[in-house]
């Protein structure tokens, strides 16, 4: 088990996002895998934010759901073991939670969510997503297998983590907009990498929203039946005014 973590670390815990490690090239000669040459091949692996509602009302209050998901059906075959992302945040949006798709808390054991990226598969250490905004960005976002040559393959659309928030008051109206996605990298089990840049084998989409002011309570319309009601309580109204000064 020590061995396997100690492999998680090197191949993840440092290559993903340079958490305080020597960068995912310095893994791959460490480890010794010959990487592949994507630049000139049209495959790419798909990294995308997803909002399951786009019309986000400006109320301070509405808590809406944004799902980072990646796509690597262009590599069939190909196992992944680890992928690294940071969120772009709009100033105007609040983050208010955040958890991986798992299901299990993180805890030792499989993913039990069929709709997660690495359904089935046990997570390492290097599991987790961000909630706390720094900069603008939530850019504390990895994901690792616990045996890195081990790894979900052909996965088709599936979840890498899932971000809760709601917009601010004094946000744009009509703004239309997206998360950014940002220093996406995902790792398969040979240890070759997938990114916009330089191998050009990864594709980030984003959803766009609008912003939207929050709905003012209706109105009731007056009818003209309506309005012959008003007249004519105004009317008994006026006429028992009447009758009290003529008694005076």
């Amino acid at each position: 088990m020590r061995n396997n973590e100690i492999t998680r670390r090197q191949a993840i815990g440092r290559g993903l996002g340079g958490l305080g490690g020597i960068g995912l090239a310095g893994i791959v000669s460490n480890i010794g895998a010959e990487r592949k040459a994507y630049a000139q091949t049209p495959s790419k692996a798909i990294v995308r934010t997803e909002l399951p509602e786009t019309n986000l009302i400006a109320d301070g209050t509405t808590v809406y759901n944004m799902n980072v998901r990646a796509d690597t059906m262009a590599f069939p075959g190909v196992m992944f073991n680890g992928a690294q992302w940071v969120v772009g945040v709009p100033s105007y949006f609040t983050v208010v939670g955040a958890n991986l798709p798992d299901g299990t808390n993180n805890t030792q054991g499989p993913s039990d969510n069929p709709e997660d990226f690495f359904y089935n598969v046990l997570m390492g250490s290097y599991n987790r997503v961000d909630s706390v905004v720094e900069g603008g960005e939530l850019g504390d976002n990895v994901r690792g297998t616990y045996n890195v040559f081990n790894g979900p393959s052909d996965v088709s659309d599936k979840l890498l983590g899932m971000y809760y928030f709601s917009v601010n008051t004094d946000a744009p109206l009509g703004e239309q907009n997206s998360f950014g996605l940002g220093s996406v990298l995902l790792v398969d089990t040979s240890f070759n990498t997938y990114q916009l840049f330089p191998e050009k084998n990864l594709e980030i989409q984003n959803d766009i929203y609008n912003i939207v002011a929050a709905p003012v309570a209706d109105v009731p319309a007056i009818t003209p039946a309506g309005l012959a009601v008003m007249g004519g309580l105004a009317a008994l109204a006026g006429g028992t005014i009447v009758n009290k000064l003529k008694k005076k």
